[in-house]
């Protein structure tokens, strides 16, 4: 299945690099897409798993907010579609809440949406990643 690579970027943006020092930081992968370093693929021939065509916009949506640095305007729309989202969708939308509350280094928002999204989609091995790593960076 073809994920929208904005979207892909915004996983590792906000849910996976701002957490492992092994890993890109968010400010590093924000850079480099400015530059033009990552490319950006609107085109999707079908959403990701469990989620419709809308929810995958939405999604989509929220990466070229968080990829422009917009995080304010990321935020809202996140928090728009949040009440009427359920299942995978809404563990998304709650990782990538956290992710921008992360950047904000309001770590205790973070810790709730990613552990609220991993009892969501416990399946997601993103979303335990992140919060595991959450968890970690915490605690020091």
């Amino acid at each position: 299945m073809v994920w929208i690579i904005a979207a892909g970027v915004v996983l590792a943006l906000v849910v996976i690099g701002a957490f492992a020092s092994r890993r890109p930081t968010v400010e590093g992968l924000l850079e480099a897409a400015a530059r033009g370093d990552i490319p950006v693929d609107d085109r999707s021939d079908e959403p990701p798993d469990e989620m419709t065509d809308e929810q995958a916009a939405v999604v989509t949506q929220v990466g070229r907010f968080l990829l422009a640095g917009k995080l304010d305007q990321a935020l809202v729309f996140i928090n728009g579609h949040l009440p009427k989202a359920a299942g995978s969708f809404r563990a998304e939308l709650l990782g990538q809440r956290g992710g921008v509350a992360w950047m904000r280094k309001n770590h205790a928002a973070a810790l709730a949406d990613y552990e609220e999204a991993a009892r969501l989609d416990p399946a997601s091995e993103t979303h335990r990643e992140n919060l595991a790593e959450a968890r970690q960076k915490t605690r020091k």
